[in-house]
């Protein structure tokens, strides 16, 4: 008895049976009823969908003694013969073996003959594609007005191969891939119909394995029933097909994340034992990491997954970052297809597993750029609360138009022996401190637990204001303590000022002129004379004799005029003029 294949004996025989392709079968059935028919065809899609199939059919269905009609009866001489391949006016033609010019030349002559016994005379082309360039031109007037008897069905699994010019004189119709669960449902209808054990991880195994084609889940099931002898299990399939299965390469993959690359290294030998090869690890690892990939992205459908989400760690997956995986999934790609041009292929898998312990340190270029931007976020509002003018910057506000002049004196008529700035120096005021006896206070760096910016646009304090926050304190005689009374009146008083004086690198009071040195950002706030002058009254209030006030700005020059110059230039390192 002659053994036929599952893929044929299971071959559609009408319309209805076709599984998968539901706009082409009601696209054709609705040209059969209205009879429009075209002179040409053009099926197209991945393999094993059902392309020859389909075309077949519409031969019967047009060449059907009871036709056209759009369910041959499958019994007259016309049905028979078809399905037998055996019909004279059904010519089929494989485009691989017959690609020259001189083959169209022999299909043309033959059309000058009507068919012998049917409606139509068909001509089904399969595997299109490979018809020369040629060959191709051949057929175009042909093609585009042929005899009325004649149909061409042309049959392709890659499109964009066959010229635009024949494309625009044909229809054409776009074969899907037949989706997973159909096609497990045409393995379980067959594994009934022939008296076989199967397990459903099986079938969703060969369902996947297949990649849309009925025919290659056929094939597989065939090859399945005979090394299992009719009673198929999932581990009789890894063993005897050479297939990793979810749980190995979850293992490998979870100790080489964790840093633990020896003991991945040996569970992937342990593989390579058990007659697994690298293009097959390969293959499914890839498959896992996709799936990797669709879970961080929260998409868990069983459709989707390529194993069952039971196989996956979650937990280690959330703390992946998806570009990682990414990373991960593109390495393993370039690395099945570069396998064939490995040195030693079994070395460049162990290498890829190796580099997964990486994994958790993976960055994209984005993210680094996301998170520089976050640091120079984060450092310029620190920054802020130590310099007035980066906020104020920030905010578009203008304080002040020109650069202020180096030293600013609170009062009009001062003398023109006034200190100019020097050089300032980045070392520790402590260590430098003039030796004359005169008043100094290092500055007080410590953070506020205030925001000195809440009130940035309040009007200036008005000499009330600044005597009524006064008031409010007690007088002190601790030289520390009247700086601290400054600072608070300041604080309640003028933010920038505040922050100015609170950021001040010395300080000193000689023959009734206080003498304060700045950073340079601190320009913009001490250009404005009104904040000059609450900053005099301020100290004139808590110090007492305050008539003038002299501001040192960093990186200015000054002029010798008095010791205290002399002093303030020793003070920060710098030069006297």
């Amino acid at each position: 008895m002659n053994y036929n294949s599952t893929a044929i004996r299971k071959r559609p025989m009408s319309f209805d049976t076709l599984k998968g392709q539901k706009f082409v079968v009601s696209t054709l059935k609705t040209a059969i009823e209205t009879g429009r028919i075209a002179h040409s065809y053009l099926f197209s899609g991945p393999r094993g969908v059902g392309k020859t199939t389909s075309a077949r059919l519409l031969a019967k269905a047009l060449c059907c003694e009871k036709g056209p009609t759009i369910t041959p009866c499958g019994k007259c001489n016309s049905c028979v013969s078809i399905t037998n391949g055996s019909s004279p006016d059904v010519i089929e033609i494989d485009g691989a073996s017959n690609t020259s010019v001189d083959d169209v030349r022999k299909i043309k002559e033959e059309l000058m003959f009507p068919p012998q016994y049917s409606r139509y005379k068909i001509y089904i082309i399969d595997e299109v594609h490979m018809l020369s360039n040629s060959a191709f031109n051949a057929l175009l007037k042909t093609i585009e007005e042929p005899p009325e008897w004649a149909i061409f069905i042309f049959a392709t699994t890659e499109l964009q191969k066959v010229p635009l010019t024949v494309q625009s004189r044909c229809q054409c119709f776009r074969f899907r891939s037949i989706d997973e669960n159909t096609i497990a449902d045409l393995i379980r209808n067959v594994a009934k119909e022939d008296a076989v054990k199967i397990d459903e991880e099986s079938i969703k195994w060969i369902a996947k394995r297949s990649r849309g084609g009925a025919r290659d889940a056929y094939t597989i099931f065939d090859q399945c029933v005979s090394f299992t002898g009719g009673n198929i299990t999932f581990d009789k399939v890894k063993e005897e097909l050479g297939i990793t299965g979810a749980s190995e390469i979850k293992a490998i993959f979870e100790s080489a994340i964790k840093g633990d690359v020896k003991n991945a290294i040996e569970k992937l030998n342990a593989l390579y034992d058990s007659g697994i090869n690298s293009e097959s690890f390969t293959l499914d690892a890839t498959s896992y990491l996709r799936d990797m990939l669709l879970i961080s992205n929260e998409l868990t459908e069983d459709a989707l997954l390529y194993n069952s989400i039971e196989n996956y760690d979650a937990e280690l997956i959330k703390t992946l970052r998806t570009s990682a995986i990414e990373t991960a999934l593109e390495k393993f790609l370039d690395l099945y297809r570069n396998l064939k041009y490995s040195l030693n292929a079994r070395f460049e898998t162990e290498c890829a597993v190796s580099s997964l312990r990486n994994l958790p340190y993976i960055y994209s270029n984005t993210e680094i750029i996301k998170q520089l931007e976050l640091l120079k976020k984060a450092l310029v509002d620190e920054a802020s609360s130590i310099n007035p003018s980066l906020l104020i910057e920030r905010q578009k506000q203008t304080i002040g138009s020109t650069i202020p002049p180096t030293t600013i004196s609170a009062s009009a008529t001062a003398p023109t022996a006034s200190p100019t700035a020097m050089p300032l120096s980045s070392q520790n005021t402590e260590n430098s401190t003039p030796t004359n006896a005169r008043t100094t206070i290092q500055a007080n760096r410590n953070e506020s637990s205030s925001n000195p910016f809440s009130n940035l646009d309040a009007p200036l304090a008005s000499s009330q204001t600044i005597t009524q926050n006064a008031e409010k304190l007690e007088p002190q005689s601790n030289e520390e303590d009247k700086e601290q009374q400054v600072i608070d009146i300041l604080r309640t008083t003028n933010a920038l000022l505040y922050q100015a004086y609170r950021n001040k690198l010395y300080f000193s009071i000689e023959n009734n002129t206080a003498f304060i040195g700045l950073p340079k950002y601190s320009q913009m706030v001490i250009n404005k004379t009104e904040n000059i002058r609450i900053l005099k009254d301020v100290l004139n209030r808590v110090y007492g004799n305050v008539a003038d006030v002299q501001f040192i700005v960093k990186d200015a020059e000054v002029k010798k005029t008095s010791t205290v110059v002399d002093n303030i230039a020793k003070f920060f390192e710098g030069r006297v003029l």
